[in-house]
């Protein structure tokens, strides 16, 4: 199974900036998180922006590692479910 790309967030502060701070801390960004990132502003609370920026990654191994797991884990609860299911609907219905 390939590794994905997933969406991460850095921390980043723009709030009372001066424009020639935020120009050259935008051009840092765009070096370490590549042209495509964005700047999320949350303004849902009135006493707090909270400001990030979103950028795609690739997966590292152990973000690989631990999803691959939770997917095999998950995938057997599942059929231990649908088992137990099945067993009840035939307790449920006297069918073999």
């Amino acid at each position: 199974m390939p590794k994905k790309q997933i969406t991460a967030y850095a921390s980043c502060s723009i709030r009372y900036t001066p424009l020639k701070d935020l120009l050259a801390s935008v051009n840092e960004w765009i070096k370490e998180y590549g042209e495509d990132a964005e700047i999320e502003i949350d303004t849902s609370y009135d006493a707090c922006i909270e400001t990030q920026i979103c950028y795609q990654r690739e997966e590292t191994d152990e973000e690989y590692t631990k999803r691959l797991v939770k997917e095999a884990d998950l995938a057997k609860r599942i059929a231990e479910q649908e088992l137990r299911e099945l067993e009840r609907l035939k307790k449920k219905y006297n069918a073999n």
